[in-house]
């Protein structure tokens, strides 16, 4: 097979500018899908896997800053262990302005999983209105966040009295060390 030039001027002649344009868009496509469009596709495939590889590492390093923070703000919000007795004074001095009535309180101390963290259970029975007892249990876990409620049962004799009996049991976390004395801990390990 010879190259005619004449037949290829004859057959553009023939065609015109549209053809000739349709014949030049025709080529450039043709050459983008070949030849560019795999150097365009491989740079995509490694410009997401880059992008992939950035996330699993954001991903990791991202969860053990968000747990220490949360450690942090945990330890931060904690009362100091040598105010636990003050603020059990405060919540049964709340319970008495409440118009509730605590007969005894059972305290027991325990470590718990948190390093230089104690847990006080205090397990108490309560007789008053539920009005009050709502009220107090509302203010207590408010203004005390070292205070968690870990279970409340409430009994009424009959249904024509308005006293109910109530038996809870209320944690108070404290941390032991001062947060100077955390920090340096924390730098010695």
């Amino acid at each position: 097979m010879t190259f005619d030039a004449d037949r290829l001027v004859f057959g553009l002649r023939r065609v015109g500018w549209p053809g000739f344009a349709a014949f030049a868009i025709l080529a450039a496509s043709a050459w983008g899908r070949w030849v560019n469009a795999p150097a365009i596709m491989s740079e995509t495939a490694a410009l997401h896997a880059q992008a992939l590889q950035e996330r699993e590492r954001k991903a990791v390093a991202r969860p053990i800053d968000g747990v220490k923070a949360t450690l942090a703000a945990v330890y931060a919000r904690l009362p100091d262990d040598r105010l636990s007795n003050a603020t059990l004074a405060a919540l049964l001095q709340a319970a008495k302005a409440q118009g509730l009535v605590v007969d005894a309180v059972q305290f027991r101390t325990e470590s718990s999983r948190l390093p230089d963290v104690v847990r006080h259970q205090l397990q108490m029975p309560i007789k008053g209105r539920y009005d009050a007892l709502r009220a107090w249990l509302s203010k207590t876990l408010h203004e005390h966040p070292g205070v968690s409620l870990d279970s409340l049962e409430i009994k009424r004799k009959d249904a024509l009295t308005s006293e109910l009996e109530a038996e809870l049991t209320l944690s108070l976390w404290a941390r032991t060390l001062q947060p100077a004395q955390m920090s340096v801990a924390r730098h010695g390990d």
